[in-house]
């Protein structure tokens, strides 16, 4: 059963694609406007920011789960199909990147490879590199506040880590 189940919120999901819309536009302009550098940064932003719209309005139009969190683990999708269980969560931290805050899970190394797939596991790398290790589970445009979200990350995590699980989870780590 889950403990919490979080959505996109559709505000604002509909106020970033309108902005990816702004800067497909901005950079159109660029385009038709500009010298030959101004030409190709807006070639550039119309193909990054276009693809943003795209990947938006899909967003925009899906209507199931986007996080799942209950005693037996979490689920992000935008990360992977699959549930962390908390027997593989050796650690749960807050993280803050450029202003905006990140739930953290430190992840056995064997899980955490298979987990990552596609344009995750490439951020993934990206963020370890940066020295920021551990999967990172953003907010962004999602009906939750941050902290709500930690909260209850960090009380369903600690209960398999000391043994309170009733599901039987992993018990006196």
């Amino acid at each position: 059963m889950p403990v919490m189940v979080v959505y996109r919120s559709l505000p604002k999901t509909a106020g970033l694609l309108l902005l990816a819309f702004v800067l497909v536009g901005a950079s159109g302009w660029m385009i038709s406007a500009g010298g030959l550098f101004q030409q190709v940064v807006g070639v550039v932003g119309v193909l990054f920011f276009g693809f943003g719209v795209f990947i938006l309005g899909r967003q925009l139009l899906r209507r199931e789960p986007v996080i799942e969190v209950n005693s037996a683990g979490m689920r992000d999708v935008r990360l992977s199909k699959q549930v962390v269980p908390w027997t593989v969560v050796r650690g749960v931290r807050q993280v803050n990147l450029q202003k905006q805050r990140f739930v953290a899970l430190d992840l056995e190394p064997t899980f955490e490879r298979g987990y990552l797939a596609g344009a995750s596991r490439v951020m993934q790398r990206i963020n370890q590199g940066a020295g920021w290790a551990g999967v990172h589970v953003s907010t962004s445009a999602l009906a939750v506040s941050f902290d709500q979200l930690y909260d209850t990350i960090l009380r369903e995590w600690q209960a398999v880590a000391l043994g309170d699980d009733p599901v039987g989870g992993a018990g006196g780590r």
